[in-house]
């Protein structure tokens, strides 16, 4: 390093070694003797020192390219939510260098920890309890759209990740999701990266989801294919079978539709799903939910289901839908 009058420690960026080579460049001219050798071998340090950062920041943009190469496929080889869960903290975790990963499902005000990734640990370590996303927090920035480079999270996590994390939203269908916290801290070009893995999480999660929900249709629809044959080969009555007799009396037949809505609520399936399941709005649902309630005299779910879990249902539809 030049000593004497000439600038100090080297710039530690591209910009900043640029400004620097720039001003030398700029004082050679006026230079003359001494001064001027001592500009020149400084140049020729800065502009070592530039090419050295170059080469550097290629090696990180290929190590960035690849770790995402990976894990991107790695995430959309994943044939369940916790498989893809794990393999996407590991994930993080290579790409930003990190030593721990936590990541969260967001349910109403709340992010929930669901998985968690640690480089130290043999196993999975313990996971934090539910957190309270409060006004002002770097959750709620990150929540609106301010990327969190260096936050302070949630006291709740403060023992886990000290004073500084990465926060990063998880978004599915365009909606926040969860948020994956990271240890440590990463520029602005590195965050785009991580943001975007965030962005092929929330998307593999959409299509397990939707590859579940196929399922479970596929699933409803063979069942109702089999009731639909017992109808046909069993002769009409009007007598519930033994398990359905012990459920109680039937006050009013069901419609096709309400055996469907029953069928999902002994499944313990919550309004929404069964909207999801049956391609209905969830106010469509409550109708139905509070008219099979009342038609099988049962005053809430958990006694509709103590009632008719396990009964033949396809004895019930005698209504036309």
């Amino acid at each position: 390093m030049i000593d004497g009058d000439l600038p100090g420690p080297p710039p530690d960026s591209e910009a900043e070694l640029e400004r620097a080579i720039a001003d030398t460049l700029a004082e050679m001219r006026d230079a003359s003797g001494p001064r001027l050798v001592d500009l020149g071998a400084r140049m020729v340090e800065l502009v070592e020192l530039r090419d050295q950062y170059r080469d550097s920041t290629k090696d990180d943009l290929r190590h960035t390219m690849s770790q995402i190469e990976q894990t991107v496929r790695a995430l959309g080889d994943a044939a369940s939510s916790e498989e893809l869960m794990r393999r996407a903290c590991r994930g993080f975790a290579d790409l930003c260098r990190s030593e721990r990963v936590v990541l969260c499902k967001l349910e109403d005000a709340q992010a929930i920890p669901v998985m968690a990734f640690d480089s130290g640990d043999v196993g999975s370590p313990e996971l934090p309890p539910a957190l309270d996303i409060t006004p002002g927090s770097a959750e709620a920035a990150a929540l609106a759209g301010q990327p969190q480079f260096d936050a302070a999270p949630l006291a709740a996590l403060r023992p886990v990740f000290g004073d500084g994390c990465v926060i990063v939203v998880v978004p599915i269908e365009a909606k926040p999701a969860g948020i994956v916290y990271l240890a440590g801290t990463i520029d602005a070009a590195l965050h785009d990266s991580v943001t975007m893995l965030a962005e092929v999480l929330g998307a593999c999660f959409a299509r397990l989801g939707l590859a579940a929900r196929r399922t479970r249709q596929l699933n409803l629809l063979r069942a109702s294919t089999r009731s639909w044959v017992r109808d046909i080969e069993t002769p009409s009555h009007t007598d519930l079978s033994a398990a359905s007799v012990d459920a109680g009396p039937l006050v009013e037949p069901l419609t096709g539709r309400e055996i469907e809505v029953l069928r999902l609520i002994l499944t313990g399936a919550s309004n929404s799903a069964i909207a999801d399941e049956l391609v209905i709005t969830v106010d469509t649902v409550k109708s139905h939910v509070k008219r099979v309630l009342r038609k099988l005299g049962a005053t809430n779910r958990g006694e509709l289901i103590a009632k008719y879990d396990g009964a033949d249902l396809a004895n019930l539809r005698t209504a036309r839908p």
